[in-house]
């Protein structure tokens, strides 16, 4: 029976967006999929516009690893990476299509228990989990998860469970297993937050109404490291991607969430769009001291300008890094290290692994 047709075990197509990345992370983010005990899979390796450089590298690489399940889909420019998903999705093959980042990582059971799911379950059109923060800096190393994310893989909440606004700003980092069917219902749009927006199109969808399950197994490792070429590293289009959000989805959920500059004030966000529409330090003082009557509102304003975007610009800037980064390094709770490892061990006595699976575990842990 084809790979393609085989509804006991059917066909993942995993679609890898590449752009000059940190060629060292991308390595393990490929061996991550090598790892997977789960082996009727493809990868599309999307180069979008990659330099010359970084496409010889990535040639190189394949011929080593030698999987004809990995292949390069090379576009002609860079599009950017929500483009660059839509024409991977394109050019696959499976019943399910999933994504990973360049830099990031999969634990060894990802794609087994998602393709479980899928042969169970004859009406899901798209399974949806958030991502675990992994950050590894010297010989510190956490796997960190918020309350919503612990309660969905303890089990409490049910994959049926529906979708509210207050537990929607709790998805960090949406990951999302789909179907060809909601890919012809929505495409990934430009967008900084691209997963975010897909997340918030494909629920908005009565076609798939009671078909988008929760999915309650952790295996996406978002990993977290200091650099200043991350596209999270631009707190201009961070802030400007934002507040279009809001604009456009005008939900109570995006002002209440931290994740966002949509948390801002009103004013706030007025004040810093004006800023970096301008760039004149001049008028944005300007307009602080003729918008705000009290004197203690122009101290507030200015406080809460230069703490949310100056500092945090500064700090990328010379620093490398950026606020959410040191958070994760300094903050001593909801750190679930232990959890996944033991996980990871129970993996290994009940499957037979292969070398990258155990390669990936010292890696880790």
């Amino acid at each position: 029976m084809n790979r393609e047709t085989n509804n006991n075990s059917p066909l993942v197509s995993v679609i890898v967006s590449y752009f000059d990345p940190p060629f060292n992370l991308f390595k393990e983010s490929i061996e991550s999929v090598l790892a997977q005990s789960y082996s009727n899979w493809e990868a599309i390796i999307v180069n979008d516009g990659s330099s010359s450089k970084y496409t010889k590298l990535l040639e190189d690489h394949l011929k080593t690893l030698n999987d004809k399940r990995i292949s390069i889909l090379n576009l002609n420019k860079n599009y950017g990476l929500p483009e660059a998903k839509n024409q991977g999705i394109k050019a696959s093959r499976g019943k399910i299509i999933t994504f990973l980042d360049a830099d990031d990582i999969l634990l060894p059971w990802f794609y087994e228990e998602a393709a479980k799911y899928f042969s169970t379950s004859s009406n899901c059109q798209a399974l949806i989990t958030p991502a675990i923060c992994y950050l590894s800096f010297f010989k510190l190393k956490k796997f960190v998860i918020n309350s919503f994310t612990n309660e969905l893989l303890s089990g409490n909440i049910h994959p049926d469970y529906i979708f509210r606004e207050k537990e929607i700003k709790e998805f960090f980092s949406p990951r999302f297993y789909i179907t060809k069917e909601v890919f012809n219902l929505v495409q990934f749009e430009k967008c900084q937050f691209d997963d975010l927006k897909f997340l918030y199109e494909i629920i908005n969808k009565k076609e798939l109404e009671n078909k988008i399950k929760l999915f309650p197994v952790g295996g996406y490792l978002y990993r977290q490291y200091p650099s200043t070429k991350r596209i999270t590293s631009d707190y201009d289009l961070k802030h400007i991607t934002s507040f279009e959000l809001l604009e456009e989805y005008n939900k109570p959920f995006l002002t209440s969430s931290k994740m966002f500059a949509g948390a801002y004030k009103d004013r706030y966000r007025k004040l810093i769009l004006n800023y970096i529409k301008t760039r004149s330090k001049t008028k944005l003082v300007h307009e602080i001291m003729t918008s705000c009557k009290t004197l203690k509102e122009k101290l507030q304003t200015f406080r809460f300008i230069a703490r949310n975007y100056f500092f945090p610009k500064l700090l990328m800037r010379f620093a490398g890094t950026d606020i959410f980064f040191l958070y994760l390094l300094m903050n001593k709770k909801n750190n679930y290290y232990k959890l996944f490892k033991e996980k990871y061990l129970s993996h290994m006595n009940t499957k037979n692994l292969n070398p990258y699976a155990k390669k990936l575990f010292k890696k880790l842990f």
